[in-house]
């Protein structure tokens, strides 16, 4: 997000998660051991807010 989103197109909007996928990269997709792993990895990213339902 922010390389692409924020570099190469200047977006300066918020960026906000699709019903908890920041959780998902624990839970489903395994690239983080904890929940505050996987946030921290989503900030990096460039996510500014995990929305749930």
């Amino acid at each position: 997000m922010t390389d692409f989103l924020r570099g190469e197109l200047g977006f300066d909007g918020f960026v906000y998660s699709d019903w908890g996928s920041v959780d998902r990269l624990k839970v489903f997709h395994s690239s983080q051991n904890s929940t505050e792993d996987a946030g921290r990895q989503a900030l990096i990213a460039g996510i500014d807010m995990d929305v749930w339902a």
